[in-house]
């Protein structure tokens, strides 16, 4: 008797755009890493088809199409999708925000996974910041650019490995954005063309694109930033951002995006198969 070989497991990345991502290189290359029959695949979904696309995720047609497993999820739908979830985990509650989400039986789990990923891209390339015991992250000024999903991921992140809420500020070009975060989790918050020179030890950038005219407010031609640590989870089209190559150019410490995608995926591998 011939046996039919099992259809592989349906993972991917739901974004809008997709173009670039580095997953499916992650995921397919840790499928096949691990003896895993799985498959990740790119889910380029518009905002206003969203609804459209996760009712229609968990369809299976005649035993033929098994649903989908699993999903990343990343802009600009890390939100708004928690209202399609049967079960939101207590750190993604806190967070307001999901980029994992698992089929159990048909229930849809939302976790997030950012926040690991950006404290994890932090203690290992600057371990010198949780040199405590236990480690702690030691920082006076910290400065998250952005106000959307990324960025209250990694002020969880942050405060939940030791910093300090007086310590951390929200910047964001729409005040209201700004003070929305800053308010949920109690630190304080600016707009972006407030933020003054000299302002920081740490520097996250989670906004898709920056002006020059805000890369002349943070000082880095100045040279009084340059004990600073500046990372910018963003890593399309280019791993070297305007901001980074600035903040290099000044002798800053300098984390790029892919370490904190690198991380984050080893969480949402966690969700998906522990």
């Amino acid at each position: 008797m011939k046996f039919q070989k099992p259809e592989p497991l349906k993972f991917g990345l739901l974004a809008h755009p997709t173009k670039g991502s580095l997953s499916p290189v992650i995921f397919n290359g840790a499928f096949e890493k691990f003896g895993i029959n799985a498959k990740y695949d790119l889910f380029d979904v518009e905002p206003s088809k969203l609804g459209k696309f996760m009712r229609g995720i968990l369809s299976k047609k005649r035993n033929t199409t098994e649903p989908i497993r699993g999903l990343s999820v990343s802009a600009p739908h890390k939100v708004k999708i928690m209202k399609f979830l049967d079960k939101i985990s207590p750190e993604a509650k806190k967070i307001g925000a999901v980029n994992s989400i698992l089929n159990i039986n048909g229930k849809l789990h939302g976790f997030n996974t950012d926040h690991y990923g950006a404290t994890m891209a932090l203690k290992e390339a600057c371990p010198r910041l949780f040199a405590s015991n236990p480690p702690k992250l030691s920082a006076e000024k910290i400065v998250i650019i952005g106000a959307g999903g990324a960025a209250r991921a990694v002020a969880y992140g942050l405060l939940r490995n030791g910093a300090t809420r007086k310590n951390i500020t929200v910047v964001n070009r729409t005040l209201a954005h700004a003070k929305d975060v800053g308010t949920a989790f109690g630190v304080n918050y600016c707009k972006l063309s407030d933020i003054p020179k000299t302002s920081f030890d740490i520097l996250i950038n989670t906004a898709s694109k920056l002006e020059s005219s805000t890369l002349r407010l943070l000082g880095f031609s100045s040279g009084a930033v340059s004990d600073a640590v500046v990372m910018d989870i963003v890593y399309k089209p280019s791993l070297m951002t305007p901001l980074l190559i600035a903040a290099k150019k000044a002798g800053c410490k300098i984390i790029t995006g892919e370490n904190m995608l690198l991380w984050q995926a080893v969480g949402q591998f966690q969700v998906w198969f522990e």
